[in-house]
């Protein structure tokens, strides 16, 4: 964020609850930092209501990384929207994302308040891909039916290690399951999940591992990470603000790692820890004690800057439509329109993150009047950086580097 606000002297403070270690951050950054640039900071802490006000009061834009969002993230949210000031976060729980959109869509309409959750790696570049998809197949009367996504990890000699902030907000959002499925009724019920427009037949996504010829070679099985939520919810922001928008029928996959035993290790402990976040004695053992639970994935050291800088991520888009509504019309069942794309970006867990918030941050406050939505509201990456430079400065920036026919 400071290397992008320099140019445009855009003012930019890091805020915390320790004064010490604030100062100490920003002593460590200075060798980044211009001659003319400045750093300042503010002391804030999400137990404290009255500093985070002061905090949000200050700002034109926030950008929170404190999670686990579910317990510290709603007092945030709630102060940006009363001051009208935006607010992006790097929230991966989707329970959260979708409970402020039920508590404050109505409230940040009339303060103006752009609130914006999931702008990290889950779930931006998917996200604003399957709509660079599906705009692209709508394009000079096509009409977009469906949209697939494979996403592989590649990881360097060293593996891969996760962090445990991470882990924390996936226990949160397994174990908040009940929750999420009443918010969704009420969301529903206050019409904030419309039912959406779509084309051509019922759309069978996989339900169990498969090899597809149109991705990379690999076995790949449903993505169980937040990032189809989030795209499902674009679907339905966009198709409540125009009901003549034809939605597509959109479906992530993720490529298992190489190796039976290594396939067989994920499956086994990602079973064990969902099935252990479903009681409290589960949840506090697996808090305690990550790196036995995970087989190692997860620790709370986190990734090492060796695993760092040797991981990248991609995403394969596969794109089908009809050319026309006359095709649809005559063979519903033959899509005559197939683009494929990709985006691919470094390590996801931490450089693509920081990356990605940065990024969009930086877009939303240089691009505010064009951005795709012309009022405040509780949104998602997509819906509200539509039609903006967002894709194109995130290919910039190599956090997310989309194929060029998905930019044209």
């Amino acid at each position: 964020m400071l290397r992008l606000a320099a140019p445009v002297h855009l003012k930019v403070a890091a805020a915390g609850r320790n004064e010490d270690k604030i100062k100490q951050i920003i002593s460590n950054i200075k060798g980044e930092l211009s001659s003319s640039q400045e750093v300042g900071y503010i002391v804030a802490d999400a137990y404290d209501q009255h500093s985070i006000q002061e905090m949000v009061r200050s700002t034109r834009l926030v950008l929170n990384c404190a999670g686990p969002f579910s317990l510290h993230g709603e007092v945030v949210v709630k102060a940006c929207v009363e001051a009208g000031t935006d607010y992006m976060d790097t929230a991966g729980e989707i329970n959260f994302a979708e409970a402020m959109q039920l508590k404050y869509s109505a409230a940040a309409k009339t303060s103006g308040s752009v609130i914006i959750s999931s702008c990290a790696f889950d779930a931006v570049p998917g996200d604003i891909g399957v709509q660079l998809m599906h705009d692209a197949l709508s394009k000079n009367g096509g009409v977009p039916y469906s949209v697939e996504a494979f996403l592989e990890i590649q990881e360097g000699p060293k593996g891969y290690t996760g962090g445990f902030g991470t882990f924390q907000s996936l226990l949160l959002a397994f174990s908040n399951r009940s929750m999420l499925k009443k918010t969704r009724k009420e969301l529903r019920a206050a019409g904030q999940r419309p039912d959406l427009k779509l084309s051509g037949p019922k759309f069978s996504p996989h339900n169990l591992p498969f090899i597809d010829s149109r991705a990379p070679r690999g076995i790949y099985v449903p993505f169980v990470g937040p990032t189809p939520s989030v795209v499902l919810r674009s679907q339905q922001l966009l198709s409540k603000e125009d009901p003549s928008y034809t939605a597509v029928n959109d479906i992530t996959y993720m490529k298992m790692p190489p190796g039976i035993l290594t396939k067989m290790g994920y499956a086994f402990f990602g079973l064990i820890c969902l099935l252990m976040s479903t009681f409290e004695v589960g949840r506090r053992l697996l808090h305690k004690f990550p790196e036995a639970f995970t087989g190692g994935k997860i620790s709370r050291s986190g990734p090492t800057r060796e695993q760092m800088e040797s991981t990248f991520y991609k995403i394969t888009f596969i794109g089908s439509g009809y050319s026309s509504e006359k095709a649809l019309d005559t063979h519903p069942a033959a899509r005559d329109v197939t683009l494929k794309g990709s985006v691919t970006g470094p390590d996801p867990g931490y450089n693509a993150t920081s990356g990605i918030l940065a990024t969009l941050g930086f877009v939303l406050l240089t691009e505010r009047d064009s951005v795709s939505v012309k009022h405040g509201g509780v949104y998602t990456p997509a819906t509200v950086f539509r039609g903006t430079s967002a894709a194109k400065r995130l290919t910039q920036e190599r956090f997310a580097v989309y194929s060029d026919n998905m930019l044209d």
